[in-house]
């Protein structure tokens, strides 16, 4: 089967690798997001015979499939025509990029990337919900928009504090930054989204001794067909950002094609997307493939800046300031 009978340009299959994926894709509903929830259809036919593990480490009684249909490439076909000019990397300060461990009680998950922005006055962590998705689906929360219940307060409950490690060193473990928090209560906010509609794939938490972390500044607007940006992250060759160039923006969705085809790090949901001057045009929630290109997506900084209006308003009185550790 060709790309032009339908792709699912934003899935990956977990088991044979096949990006994007062609024809119809197979998600795991039990799993927690990741790059390996995903099977194309001879790898999930492989699954129900009992030849295809997924992922290994679990029975695989326990999951539950959803099948995506496929869409026409030649539906994308433009994404591939936008012209990238030429513009050099915005820089990328120590203390602004970082990995969270998200802690709840003695129990702790790390997250993908997060990075310090600046709202006004105030100062926040910024990452996408859905790096929290292994522990949503520990404390068997449903944050998605099939549960009308949800309110946006049952997961920052949750969240007792959120340690920070500077990623952009070798041993980033061994570099911790200090806690933040609280988390903020985004009311709309929410996972699993069909991709690439991310507006509401945000996670927000107060910075009130940003110490040496660095914050930069959300941008005034999103970006346009054509406009230069970059996805900062701690990449395989030892550089801080990769080039890309906006191919779509609506008020749900940020689209951009990557122009380097140099590797992208790993699990960068949640890193920023920069311009040209080092402001915020997005968080990185997404990455696929058309036609041999890196297509990502992100949460464009409207929709940021929309979530953030009421929420540091708000302080979350079931925070514990005295367990905090001072930023230093």
């Amino acid at each position: 089967m060709s790309e032009q009978a339908g792709v699912n340009i934003w899935m990956r299959c977990g088991y044979c690798g096949m990006s994007p994926i062609v024809g119809p894709c197979f998600r795991c509903e039990t799993c927690p997001l990741g790059p390996e929830i995903d099977l194309c259809s001879a790898c999930y036919e492989g699954y129900r015979a009992g030849r295809v593990p997924h992922p290994e480490d679990q029975p695989s009684a326990t999951h539950v499939f959803s099948r995506i249909e496929p869409t026409p490439a030649t539906q994308f076909a433009q994404w591939l025509s936008i012209s990238s000019p030429s513009r050099a990397a915005p820089s990328v300060p120590a203390g602004f990029l970082v990995r969270p461990e998200f802690r709840y009680g003695r129990e702790s998950v790390f997250g993908g990337y997060a990075f310090v922005a600046r709202y006004g006055t105030e100062v926040v962590l910024l990452t996408a919900l859905h790096v929290m998705d292994e522990l949503i689906k520990n404390k068997k929360l449903d944050t998605t928009a099939r549960n009308p219940q949800y309110t946006g307060k049952e997961l920052p409950a949750q969240v007792t504090s959120v340690r920070l490690y500077d990623v952009l060193k070798e041993r980033w473990a061994l570099h911790e930054l200090g806690d933040v928090g609280p988390m903020l209560v985004l009311p709309n906010a929410r996972t699993a989204d069909d991709e690439p509609f991310a507006a509401r794939d945000i996670a927000a938490f107060r910075v009130d001794s940003p110490g040496t972390l660095h914050a930069a500044p959300l941008a005034e607007r999103d970006p346009e067909p054509g406009d230069p940006v970059w996805l900062a992250a701690a990449m395989p060759d030892g550089s801080r950002t990769r080039r890309a160039v906006c191919v779509e923006s609506t008020p749900r969705s940020f689209i951009f094609r990557y122009d380097e085809t140099k590797p992208i790090a790993k699990h960068s949901s949640g890193a920023p997307i920069l311009d040209s001057r080092g402001d915020v045009v997005g968080i990185n929630t997404g990455l696929g493939a058309l036609s041999g290109r890196d297509i990502g997506h992100a949460n464009p900084v409207s929709s940021i800046r929309a979530h953030l209006g009421g929420a540091l308003t708000e302080q979350t009185s079931r925070w514990s300031f005295s367990e905090k550790r001072p930023l230093c």
